[in-house]
């Protein structure tokens, strides 16, 4: 059985929705817009320091509970609860979604920042 992503395909790419199995981590990466909308950039907002402490530690490769546990100094329990509510506060039904989402908004931030430094 094989077990990953096709982040190649085009998330609006008919072909590929109907293909992935509705529930799977697969079709959560080709339902995540590329773009931000208004909505998940609000929602972002909205999340507290160490929900998105805890979003940005999976963002950055520690997978399960207890790794982003030891990476920001909570319980895994704790862990788990916070990407509950931000999965929920942002709309979306799995982790990767959310570590999708914490890349774009990290990427606009990082253009944000550039632009200023320009001007």
């Amino acid at each position: 059985m094989r077990i990953g992503l096709r982040l190649q395909r085009r998330p609006d790419d008919p072909a590929t929705l109907e293909s992935e199995a509705a529930g799977s981590p697969g079709a959560a990466c080709n339902r995540v817009r590329s773009v931000l909308t208004d909505a998940q950039i609000k929602a972002w907002a909205a999340l507290t320091p160490r929900q998105r402490q805890c979003i940005d530690a999976m963002r950055l490769g520690h997978c399960t509970n207890k790794e982003i546990a030891r990476a920001v100094g909570l319980q895994p329990d704790t862990v788990d609860e916070h990407l509950t509510v931000a999965r929920r506060v942002l709309g979306v039904r799995h982790r990767m979604e959310l570590a999708l989402i914490a890349e774009r908004i990290h990427a606009r931030e990082g253009q944000l920042s550039a632009s200023n430094r320009e001007g």
